[in-house]
């Protein structure tokens, strides 16, 4: 079914969500070499690549569309037009998704999460802000700990496994970047609560003219 409507000609009933389709079944035909190359990356490495961030970004927001909706949460994108270093599957799924998928979750509804770049020097810090619940700080101080794993019930009873961030953590730093996180609960900050995590990556390097 989900083949047919992605080839189906432009204006007919399902052509408006093969955008969709079609990033959802190229991402899901992925995942089970991500799962490998993932146990192979110990020993070998990952296959690092010049990656789009835009490209990369809008993908994750396309495969998230649904979530986004259902809870009327607006994402405002301001990202330069650069390219990382990274294994693609791996960023898209493994990194953004689960950064946008929390940053959905701890929303309220008919909110607002940005998405901004900038760069430094050789890397560029990826900024997801929401304007949600927070994490308290005993939540905060485990977050990456795969040991210890932490769940949080999102504003409309949204559950998770608790190792999202472990996972996007580590595929990050196999990237050769860094994860930083900061976060205000909104029963101690009513006025300004949310979190903000900071994804650095390398810049993938220019091309001699």
């Amino acid at each position: 079914m989900g083949f047919e409507l992605i080839k189906e000609p432009e204006g007919t009933p399902g052509s408006k969500y093969r955008p969709m389709m079609r990033a959802a079944v190229k991402n899901g035909l992925q995942l089970t070499e991500m799962v490998r190359e993932m146990r192979r990356s110990e020993e070998k490495g990952l296959n690092l690549q010049n990656v789009s961030l835009p490209e990369a970004i809008q993908e994750s927001l396309l495969l998230l569309e649904a979530k986004f909706t259902t809870k009327n949460v607006r994402a405002q994108v301001d990202i330069p037009n650069v390219v990382v270093i990274a294994e693609p599957c791996a960023l898209i799924n493994s990194v953004f998704n689960n950064v946008l998928t929390n940053a959905v979750k701890f929303s309220h509804p008919n909110s607002l999460v940005e998405i901004s770049a900038s760069s430094h020097d050789d890397s560029v810090c990826i900024c997801f802000r929401d304007h949600g619940v927070g994490m308290n700080p005993s939540v905060l101080q485990h977050l990456f700990d795969i040991g210890r794993s932490h769940t949080q019930t999102g504003t409309a009873g949204e559950r998770g496994t608790g190792f999202g961030m472990p996972v996007m953590r580590r595929f990050v730093e196999q990237f050769g970047g860094k994860v930083e996180v900061v976060s205000r609960c909104q029963e101690s900050d009513p006025e300004n609560h949310g979190t903000e995590f900071r994804i650095w990556l390398r810049l993938a390097p220019q091309p001699n003219l």
